[in-house]
């Protein structure tokens, strides 16, 4: 049997030309709009639970101990219930260690929520997490807003 020929070499294969799409996000332009703007209402409300700690900004210690300079701002109740997730009365200002036993142990939150803002806030708060009503985060961006500028808090 004969081998069959080989095939002429050609040359290198001309460059392709890459089509560049316009990539969109799949995110539609109004739920993007919407969590930038809980994106600030956070920020706001962040520095207004430090400023409510008291102290200078570089050293205001924890509430929960006080011994640690804090860091971290806490939601007493959790943030995942919109209808409290921004009120100035659900935070505390904590150091990371206070911070990650408050989050686990819900008996050391309770405590640390009566001792800061008193039993019958508490309760109310508790009470308002379960109403219906969905928060604008804009209405909160403003009055949250005011809130700063009322404190005196540098945004």
């Amino acid at each position: 049997m004969t081998p069959a020929p080989k095939p002429e070499k050609r040359g290198p294969k001309p460059p392709r030309r890459i089509v560049r799409r316009r990539t969109r996000s799949r995110m539609p332009k109004g739920l993007a709009q919407h969590r930038e703007l809980e994106k600030v209402a956070d920020c706001l409300w962040r520095e207004i639970v430090r400023a409510g700690a008291g102290g200078d900004p570089g050293d205001k210690p924890c509430e929960r101990c006080r011994m640690r300079p804090g860091h971290d701002a806490h939601h007493l109740v959790s943030r995942s219930y919109r209808q409290t997730r921004w009120l100035p009365d659900n935070g505390a200002f904590l150091c990371s260690n206070c911070h990650r036993i408050v989050g686990v142990d819900g008996e050391e939150n309770r405590a640390l929520a009566v001792r800061l803002i008193g039993a019958e806030r508490w309760e109310l708060l508790n009470v308002q997490k379960h109403f219906k009503v969905k928060p604008d985060p804009l209405a909160a961006a403003i009055a949250l807003r005011y809130e700063a500028e009322r404190l005196g808090v540098k945004l």
